[in-house]
């Protein structure tokens, strides 16, 4: 089975790429720590001068991008939390990260990962959560213990939900969460709850209203 057919590569003008980042990357300060480039789409982050003036980065976002490389990652040297749920990565993508030695968290969830030597390169990081949900990799009954040995001080996680994110748009909006943070949200929520405080009733034309 071709697992790049659930990842279709995207038409992508890099030119145009760069100067939506470029555009974007002019709206915020120097001291930003943390960078959105959802749904930007290109295959990798341009590698635009404008980059350098942020020397404190601590978080990027970057999910449903199409990206198939790290290269030009920003802010290694500061980045703290990782996000590129649904794009293209796969097999050596993760080489660009072994220099990411403050890195704490790495989500990976729905991308093209297929074996436990994948994580090889980012092995001695100081990871605390690695989110592996939706990948190739979690088909396997050993996906768990394989990277378990590789990191062994990590939170791993192999499974993951998809729910829909509020949005006033029109067009569908998702969110990809880890077991722990849909598990902490919906214990939120049931705490929330209320039962009702009247019952249902029935009239006349046959409608149940309150």
């Amino acid at each position: 089975m071709d697992n790049n057919a659930d990842h279709p590569a995207p038409a992508v003008n890099f030119q145009d790429a760069t100067a939506q980042v470029e555009a974007y990357l002019q709206t915020l300060a120097p001291t930003t720590s943390t960078l959105y480039f959802d749904h930007f789409k290109m295959f990798e982050i341009p590698a635009t001068p404008l980059l350098a003036q942020f020397t404190n980065i601590q978080s990027i976002t970057a999910a449903k991008c199409g990206l198939t490389s790290l290269a030009n990652l920003p802010g290694k040297a500061t980045l703290q939390s990782l996000y590129l749920e649904g794009n293209a990565l796969s097999g050596s993508a993760l080489e660009a990260l072994r220099d990411c030695h403050s890195l704490r968290q790495l989500h990976l969830a729905d991308n093209l990962f297929e074996s436990a030597d994948d994580f090889r390169p980012i092995r001695n990081l100081p990871l605390e959560l690695l989110d592996v949900g939706f990948n190739p990799i979690t088909r396997s009954s050993s996906c768990q213990e394989a990277l378990e040995l590789l990191f062994p001080s990590t939170q791993i996680e192999v499974t993951g939900h998809l729910v829909q994110e509020d949005s006033s748009s029109d067009e569908e909006s998702e969110l990809y969460v880890s077991d722990t943070e849909f598990e902490e949200e919906s214990t939120k929520i049931l705490k929330k709850w209320q039962p009702p405080s009247r019952r249902w009733k029935k009239i006349r034309i046959g409608k149940w209203i309150m």
